[in-house]
């Protein structure tokens, strides 16, 4: 089970600003990556539902939600069988079709996340967390249109909200697909060691884009490579920026990064890139 980065459209068709602690929009991101509908569409249709989308939804009107855009075919509702499960112990049972999954992190927080084909789509990793209930949908109509994408093809792609970097298209898949960075080298173009998964509405032809944001793509920095160590230097993103710093502490799911006096940040190990000069 692969994880691929997918907001489901919120940077590109936006929602009302909210303060950080109040995002909590999972429901909205993943039924709008299964159904193929635009994100606001699916944002407005929940608000039918609750008055406030980013702040999570009940059981109840996520469903009823995916029930606007999808059709409902087959249910995993036994407990007994999912009972200790991960989202990657159940690959064999989502490798085909497309699946909503409500994951909770040893009971504390629950969160629904999108499965493509045995993919995990999503903002953010959740493959480690336990199962409690999965749906397998079928989107009701077809409303984004992928953009025509080839092997060996070079591509600008979205790593984050607000950072892209230049690519080559390794392997295409339905709704994904896997990129090779590319980076500015000695004043030439040259493939990095750094692969992401990526969803076909994160990618654009380098046709479409200026050449300020191609430049601007070819000179991000690449993936980490290995485990991270204390005291290393590494860089993260952040609103779009590029923040550098030493590694303080390393947790299970993430690293502590001092990035300034006095200022720590905690970055997932996924999301830590090799220090930008």
């Amino acid at each position: 089970m692969q994880f691929v980065y997918d907001d489901g459209g919120r940077s590109v068709y936006g929602k009302p600003r909210q303060r950080k602690s109040l995002v909590g929009d999972c429901c909205v991101r993943s039924v709008a990556i299964v159904s193929d509908t635009r994100y606001d569409l699916v944002w407005e249709k929940a608000r039918h539902f609750t008055g406030t989308p980013g702040r999570g939804m009940s059981r109840t009107s996520w469903r009823l939600l995916a029930s606007a855009f999808t059709s409902i075919e087959f249910r995993i509702p036994d407990k007994s069988y999912l009972l200790g499960k991960t989202l990657r112990d159940c690959y064999e049972d989502l490798r085909s079709g497309r699946h909503l999954a409500l994951v909770h992190d040893r009971g504390r927080c629950s969160h629904l996340t999108a499965v493509v084909d045995g993919d995990t789509h999503d903002s953010w990793d959740c493959r480690d967390f336990e199962v409690r209930a999965v749906l397998t949908v079928t989107p009701k109509s077809q409303r984004v249109g992928y953009p025509d994408l080839k092997v060996g093809q070079e591509v600008v792609f979205q790593r984050s909200p607000g950072c892209h970097a230049l690519g080559k298209v390794e392997i295409v898949k339905p709704k994904s697909v896997s990129v090779t960075q590319l980076q500015r080298q000695e004043g030439s173009i040259l493939p990095t060691s750094s692969v992401w998964n990526v969803a076909k509405c994160l990618v654009r032809s380098t046709t479409d884009v200026c050449r300020l944001a191609l430049e601007q793509a070819a000179t991000q920095p690449k993936r980490l490579a290995g485990a991270p160590q204390v005291g290393q230097r590494v860089s993260f993103e952040h609103k779009g920026d590029i923040l550098t710093g030493k590694v303080a502490r390393i947790n299970r799911k993430s690293v502590t990064v001092s990035a300034a006096p006095g200022i720590d940040w905690r970055v997932a190990h996924d999301l830590l890139l090799e220090p930008k000069e």
